[in-house]
Order: structure tokens, then C-alpha cells, then sequence
């Protein structure tokens, strides 16, 4: 069950392709143009997980450029990139709330006690990889370690 995620993706890209959806059409092939090259890195088809992390650094890559043009007043790029956000996600799993990761990270610190930040935090991606957002992660994970 290789690359089934990349395939929906390229058809989606002739989808847009034939509704005259230009955003959507820009940006799926943007994803799928990484999707491609790191197909070519690796010399072999993306399983659907490698996909998923190639998607999420995209998303994640997005939100810092909304950051940057929202601090330099460039309120259409920081949409542009939230629509691009919302496009790429169709594709991501179901992101885990505030709270179930608040409650997957007070598990983990339960059954690690004596477990210090990073070794924490490199836990608690593992198991949350894909499920969460990284800055979320981090944030609950210093909170309570406080």
C-alpha cells in the first residue's frame, strides 16, 4: 500500500486542472514537485507516512511564512499561505486537540519520571508525530515539567 497518498495528490493536481481551481492547482503541484524530488533522493516511491512528514514540514513552513508577513504587514501573503494550509491539509491525519495532547504527554512524563526535557520531547514526538503540532508538543511539555 505504497504511495497511495502521492497518486491522490496527482489526481487531484488534473482535478483542479480541468475545474480551472488555480490556487489549488499551484499548490498541489508545489507539495507534489517535493514529493517528487524526494522520491529522486531516496531512489525509490514515498510510503504514505513519508509522505504525511513531507506534508507536515510544508504546513509548518507556511505557518512561519505567516508569521513573517503578518509581523511585516502583508496581510495577502499571510492569506495566500492560510489557504495553502488549508489545501495541503485535505491530505494530513486528524490533528490532535489541545487537551489529547495534553493527556498523551502527562502519560508519557507518568510512566518517565525522571525523564529530562529533550529525551522527554523526543518521546513524545515519536508517539505523536503526524497526530500534532511540534510547537503545541513543546509547549505543554514545558508547562509541565514546570
Amino acid at each position: 500500500m505504497p504511495h497511495k497518498l502521492a497518486e491522490t495528490i496527482q489526481k487531484d493536481i488534473i482535478s483542479a486542472q480541468k475545474a480551472g481551481e488555480k490556487e489549488k492547482l499551484e499548490t498541489l503541484r508545489l507539495v507534489y514537485s517535493e514529493v517528487k524530488n524526494r522520491q529522486i533522493d531516496l531512489g525509490k516511491d514515498l510510503e504514505d507516512q513519508e509522505v504525511i512528514d513531507l506534508l507536515g514540514k510544508e504546513v509548518k513552513k507556511r505557518k512561519d511564512s505567516i508569521k513573517a508577513f503578518t509581523e511585516g504587514g502583508r496581510e495577502e501573503l499571510a492569506k495566500k499561505e492560510e489557504s495553502e494550509i488549508e489545501i495541503i491539509s485535505v491530505y494530513l491525519p486528524e490533528q490532535m486537540g489541545e487537551e489529547e495532547v495534553r493527556e498523551a504527554v502527562k502519560k508519557i512524563m507518568a510512566e518517565n519520571p525522571d525523564m529530562d526535557f529533550g529525551p522527554l520531547m523526543g518521546k513524545a514526538m515519536g508517539q505523536l508525530k503526524g497526530k500534532a503540532d511540534g510547537g503545541l508538543v513543546k509547549q505543554i511539555v514545558q508547562e509541565l515539567q514546570k
